[in-house]
């Protein structure tokens, strides 16, 4: 049976209420989760600067853009558009890899391979960057859905941490700045402990958790 949610809770280290947060938020965010479905990431990402138009960049990961595009059928995306790059899709299935976006839909996907490692991912994000600029858009906010593909930060090798906290560490040298300012990293927390966190490398961290149940049968 499947289930709805509940209600989502939101942690963070600092005594302040979340809104206060997220309507000026910039920098690397590292969002934790629990399984959260993409109406409830979604959910989250329209909270960012609510008063400005927000562009995002979606390196999915586990996510076809077909899947997201219909979950977020009929939702009010606000006054930001998605624009997904799927690198799912072409694990099983014959796509145009050379096609770039268009910027002509709120909801927008182009197809690439699946990333190997952090460097991988690095170059994947910036011809996503790239193929914007090309028809006169700069994303404000990249999202990266979910690092979890790339590392287990519960049992991570230190060949898996020392790329993971490069990456990070290049991402805010050569990639974030005045245009793309907010980079939003989801990790998928099944096992409910981290055993590293990249505090040092992320300017915020915060944990989501989604509260699901089975809906109540009514006749």
């Amino acid at each position: 049976m499947e289930t709805e949610t509940l209600r989502i809770n939101y942690w963070k280290g600092i005594n302040k209420e979340l809104d206060d947060i997220l309507k000026d938020i910039k920098g690397i965010i590292f969002l934790i989760h629990n399984s959260a479905e993409i109406e409830d990431i979604l959910s989250f990402l329209t909270r960012f600067r609510p008063q400005d138009q927000v562009d995002i960049l979606y390196i999915s990961l586990i996510r076809s853009y077909y899947h997201i595009k219909l979950s977020l059928e009929g939702k009010d995306l606000g006054n930001r558009r998605l624009f997904i790059l799927d690198s799912v899709t072409s694990m099983i299935t014959d796509v145009d890899e050379e096609k770039g976006f268009e910027g002509k839909e709120k909801i927008e996907g182009i197809f690439r391979k699946p990333p190997s490692d952090f460097n991988k991912l690095k170059d994947l994000i910036i011809e996503g960057l790239d193929s914007l600029k090309k028809v006169g858009i700069t994303a404000d906010i990249i999202v990266i859905d979910s690092i979890s593909q790339l590392i287990n930060l519960t049992f991570p090798t230190d060949y898996q941490l020392k790329g993971f906290y490069n990456f990070l560490e290049e991402m805010r040298r050569n990639v974030l700045g005045v245009i793309h300012d907010t980079l939003i990293i989801l990790y998928d927390d099944k096992t409910g402990y981290l055993k590293h966190l990249p505090v040092v490398h992320s300017d915020h961290i915060i944990r989501m958790e989604v509260i699901k149940e089975k809906p109540t049968w009514r006749g």
